[in-house]
């Protein structure tokens, strides 16, 4: 499939796209800063450019600038601009520019773009992106009732609280989990794992309040040291002294057998 690069200077915009376009099939690398465009240009080689942002890391205008000083790049280049944020028609001529879209730009309307420019099929482009969200639907249910039979639908296992096992896996590994007890025994192992959950959790707390500090915060520096040196008070300089010879000892008897 044709290679593209993105350049966008939102971070969670970069990825999503990115993992959409690799799901269509497209050839995909995300950069978020504009600095190894050259790099990527000469490595990669896209058929296809397209560029988002308004910031110091990528800017559209900037990077329409460095395109058109790449006459060695034979492929095309798609520019996203914010609204307000529009080149001035004198910068225009400045940029290598094949393709211009304000944003926000939905997905479907990127793909037909796309389509455009490197002369493919857009219908063949949105069937794939429709089987890959149709996929995705499939494979995050369970298709098994309460009582181990496969389900007509494909129905949700949740949990009643925050300790059930539902929520504590994702889809995947639920049903890699299935897989090795059996649907049958999917609920009795829910039910049991749930609580022994529950069980260790009040051992968990008492240990917490008998050691006096919460797992949820950090010590500091100057609390560490003041633990550390409570704790070596209540140890025997003498028997640490008899563990380090003994210690010696077997390493040297382990030595000697080796030899």
């Amino acid at each position: 499939m044709s290679r593209v690069l993105l350049l966008y200077d939102d971070y969670t915009e970069l990825t999503t796209i990115e993992l959409n376009l690799k799901k269509v099939g497209f050839d995909v690398i995300g950069i978020s800063n504009e600095f190894s465009l050259s790099q990527q240009l000469l490595s990669f080689n896209p058929e296809v450019v397209i560029a988002c942002g308004g910031s110091s890391r990528v800017n559209s205008v900037s990077v329409g600038k460095k395109l058109k000083d790449t006459p060695r790049w034979t492929g095309k280049s798609l520019l996203i601009f914010h609204p307000g944020a529009k080149p001035v028609p004198e910068d225009l001529l400045k940029l290598r520019m094949d393709f211009a879209l304000e944003h926000p730009v939905p997905f479907t309307q990127l793909l037909g773009v796309l389509a455009q420019m490197l002369e493919v099929s857009g219908e063949a482009l949105k069937d794939r992106w429709n089987k890959a969200q149709m996929t995705e639907e499939d494979d995050s249910s369970v298709t098994f009732t309460s009582d181990g039979e496969e389900a007509g639908e494909s129905v949700f296992v949740t949990g009643g609280n925050d300790d059930s096992l539902a929520s504590e896996i994702n889809d995947l590994e639920r049903r890699e989990i299935q897989k090795e007890i059996g649907a049958k025994n999917w609920n009795k192992e829910l039910t049991e794992y749930e609580q022994r959950r529950k069980d260790k959790r009040p051992s968990i707390t008492a240990i917490a309040k008998e050691v006096g500090f919460d797992p949820r915060k950090r010590l500091s520096k100057k609390e560490s040291k003041k633990r550390l040196k409570s704790l070596k008070e209540e140890w025997s300089e003498k028997e640490l002294d008899s563990q380090d010879k003994s210690r010696q000892e077997f390493t040297r008897a382990l030595f000697k057998k080796s030899r």
